[in-house]
């Protein structure tokens, strides 16, 4: 990726939400329709596919950053003007598979991927896109090819912020487009999910909205990688708090507010939130929607152990079955990560 950034910066960008989209469809697809997967890496069955979750979407996530690796020599001619490419341009960037294909062929790790790389502007039968003479189709890494196709054609065509030869789309209009396409161009089984499943739909518009700048500043923004980092200083703080506070009985142990205060990393509003005996607190990547749980408090109302996953979950399958009917009612809206991330940006990325 830093590569990529010192090259091409939009392309860096581009292989950034290509990932974050590409995640987001695979972890439905292995929830609703895990099935799709079989025959992916050999995986003879839905069993050895959920087994291998962690593998797939490593797959997916590595494709993601080297899809477009064979744009860097041609980092001169993409999103650097406001015209019309020309037709050498064009050509120069039909040929971008090839050349990225060459790239991951001479390093032995990175051999996996050629698929992916090739293949992802194919259509799903095979008989449109580039290059011609790869057959997608015949791939075992089908599904996932599929899944990096839509995905990039997702960013491509809603991209406001990066690419200056195309006008964005909504993510409505993108969708129409798949459903003229299906059983053609894209594979019909993710067409139907994308077209059926309205959590995918808010996550998607979320992430092409809003998480769209987040994703800038997390390519972009050395300021916003200085806070990540002390966000994960405080963050492992207090987890080491959580440890060491387990071998000390309630009388003689610190409270978090005093851990806190005395590590230096306090701030104003987390010390409010704090003082207010949090049942649980999340660390939520607004970029990706995934969380991990960092403290549990005493009380323990939620008596489930709870994974770290995807926000949208937690509150599904977790939260909301905690609450009342009428409070949840109030706050299920407020509490979105559209919502969230909104509030966040509306704060200048503060809290």
């Amino acid at each position: 990726m830093q590569i990529m950034v010192s090259r091409d910066e939009g392309t860096a960008m581009h292989s950034a939400m290509v990932e974050q989209i590409a995640r987001r469809i695979l972890n439905v697809v292995m929830k609703k329709r895990p099935e799709l997967l079989i025959g992916t890496f050999g995986y003879e069955n839905v069993v050895e596919v959920l087994e291998n979750q962690e593998t797939i979407l490593d797959y997916v996530s590595q494709s993601a950053q080297l899809l477009d690796i064979g744009m860097i020599r041609l980092a001169s001619i993409v999103n650097k003007q406001s015209r019309q490419l020309t037709q050498r341009e064009k050509n120069g960037i039909l040929s971008h598979p090839c050349e990225g294909a060459k790239f991951v062929e001479e390093i032995p790790a990175l051999r996996k991927y050629r698929d992916a790389v090739l293949g992802h502007h194919k259509s799903w039968d095979g008989k449109i896109g580039y290059p011609a003479d790869f057959d997608n189709t015949r791939s075992n890494e089908r599904i996932l090819i599929e899944i990096l196709h839509i995905s990039d054609c997702l960013d491509a065509a809603t991209d406001f912020v990066g690419r200056s030869y195309k006008n964005a789309k909504k993510l409505e209009q993108v969708a129409e487009e798949f459903s003229w396409g299906k059983g053609s161009v894209y594979c019909p089984e993710l067409v139907e999910l994308l077209e059926e499943d309205k959590e995918l739909q808010a996550d998607l518009r979320y992430l092409l909205g809003a998480g769209r700048i987040r994703t800038c500043y997390s390519v972009y923004g050395k300021a916003v990688d200085q806070t990540e980092i002390e966000e994960s200083r405080l963050f492992t703080d207090i987890e080491n708090w959580e440890a060491s506070s387990r071998k000390q009985s309630d009388e003689e142990g610190d409270t978090i507010l005093d851990f806190l205060h005395k590590s230096g990393n306090e701030s104003r509003q987390l010390l409010g939130a704090l003082a207010r005996n949090s049942l649980i607190i999340l660390y939520v990547d607004m970029m990706s929607g995934e969380y991990k749980v960092y403290y549990r408090g005493n009380q323990r109302l939620l008596d489930k152990k709870i994974p770290d996953g995807y926000y949208g979950d937690f509150l599904k399958e977790y939260l909301a079955p905690n609450c009342e009917p009428g409070d949840w009612e109030k706050v299920r809206l407020k509490i979105r990560l559209s919502e969230l991330s909104h509030i966040f940006l509306g704060a200048g990325g503060q809290l």
